[in-house]
């Protein structure tokens, strides 16, 4: 039977979502008919999609796979995707939608050597399977569909980062680029500096700040920068702290320092941009 179940959370902001770490997004269950086509598209989150039957193409970026039973596929945010369904022996999919600030380097250990494409055992297609469509049949209000989603979200990633075929070939980024972009991401409350990063990494933050750039397409101190905005607009939006307490816990001992800083990347003070929320 053709069609398309699926459930997307509405019981939380898009830009939240975006701001916080890993977050459920979406899910659903679709068999296709012969030859239906879904794209070209841009969206701003990622899916990983688990085909339990039928063959199908996915083409990420004008780069083509043919892909069939067994197998399993992500799309990354942003980038330009398609999917093709079969013409005698259409796909059957299911799939699940997230976004946040430690997706890129949950996906980075997925895809393997760029490798979008993933194989699975019989068993785990259809407990991916069976894990999204118990979302979608929930006879339940919008928020424990929330928290079971991100519960199934989880449990899929680590699910996959377990597999043995992944584990095996599994490489993680130890470019001096990446391992900076790590510490960042976990010391940016210490109001760590530049200078430090790089003594702490052992090169010139000259080479830091080139290596860094040419991979992410921002200087290291633009993308602390980043990271500790929008860690304050999480705390802004989602907890009552006062705003000295917001301060300190993004890397600002001095409110004022803060607030100048806030109101240069988002044209409203830290109090208005609370308002707002």
């Amino acid at each position: 039977m053709y069609g398309k179940w699926q459930y997307t959370d509405k019981s939380h902001k898009f830009e939240r979502k975006m701001i916080s770490d890993f977050n459920f997004y979406s899910c659903g269950i679709q068999n296709c008919e012969p030859n239906y086509t879904y794209g070209p598209i841009s969206r701003e989150y990622y899916f990983i999609h688990f085909i339990t039957s039928g063959k199908g193409t996915f083409t990420l970026n004008k780069k083509s796979f043919q892909l069939s039973a067994g197998q399993g596929f992500i799309s990354p945010a942003k980038d330009l995707i398609t999917y093709k369904a079969s013409a005698d022996d259409p796909w059957n999919y299911s799939w699940i939608g997230f976004l946040g600030t430690q997706v890129d380097q949950y996906v980075q250990l997925l895809c393997q050597q760029q490798n979008p494409i993933f194989e699975l055992e019989e068993p785990d297609r259809h407990f991916f399977h069976k894990q999204i469509a118990e979302i979608i049949e929930m006879d339940s209000n919008d928020l424990s569909k929330y928290l079971k989603g991100n519960g199934v979200l989880n449990t899929l990633v680590g699910h996959l980062l377990e597999n043995k075929e992944i584990k095996k070939v599994s490489i993680m980024d130890t470019s001096i680029a990446f391992q900076a972009r790590r510490y960042i991401d976990l010391h940016f409350h210490d109001g760590i500096q530049i200078n430090e990063l790089a003594s702490e990494l052992g090169v010139h933050p000259n080479h830091l700040s080139h290596v860094f750039k040419k991979k992410y397409l921002m200087s290291p101190k633009a993308f602390l920068r980043k990271v500790q905005i929008d860690k304050a607009k999480e705390l802004l939006s989602t907890t009552d702290h006062p705003i000295n307490i917001i301060a300190n816990s993004v890397g600002f001992p001095e409110p004022l320092a803060f607030s100048k800083v806030f109101k240069k990347a988002t044209t409203l003070s830290p109090s208005d941009y609370r308002k707002s929320c």
